[in-house]
């Protein structure tokens, strides 16, 4: 059908969501692709696609062409994150609380621990005293108990 019809959005997208359930997220990607230079929808879940197929790098590509910056950075630090490119995301610091994104907890969490693995703990403490989401709370109370133990002993840093 793609090939009859390469122009139809529809036989795009239930194309990638055949390859995407059957396990194939780059194919499902590499078929969104076109659409998300118009489109920006298309935009971010083919981003999100290639994220899944680990393909980081084209990922941040096609998440550079989301126009809705909220939506682009918490993409964005996502990826990242996924990624395990912790410094990158740490980053994203100034323009994630500029944006506000801060204001949602997994936000905030996210990047407390992106600070974490990059070694700040000034900013890790910081971000973590702000979180009050229980489930994000035990989380948070042990990411101050590997700091704490970081600080007594040089030895227990990851």
């Amino acid at each position: 059908a793609l090939l009859r019809y390469p122009n139809d959005r529809s036989v795009r997208e239930q194309l990638a969501r055949v390859y995407y359930e059957d396990d194939r997220p780059l194919l499902a990607a590499q078929v969104m692709h076109p659409l998300s230079f118009d489109d920006e929808g298309a935009a971010l879940l083919t981003a999100e696609l290639y994220a899944r197929a680990k393909k980081t790098d084209e990922a941040l590509r096609v998440n550079g062409r989301v126009g809705d910056q909220k939506k682009k950075f918490k993409q964005r630090l996502a990826i990242l994150i996924e990624a395990e490119r912790f410094h990158e995301a740490a980053g994203l610091h100034g323009k994630v609380a500029r944006l506000g994104l801060l204001d949602d907890e997994k936000q905030l969490y996210a990047l407390a621990y992106a600070h974490y693995i990059s070694g700040d703990a000034e900013r890790t403490e910081a971000l973590l005293g702000q979180v009050s989401d229980p489930e994000l709370f035990t989380k948070a109370v042990a990411l101050r108990t590997a700091l704490d133990a970081c600080k007594s002993d040089v030895w227990k840093c990851d």
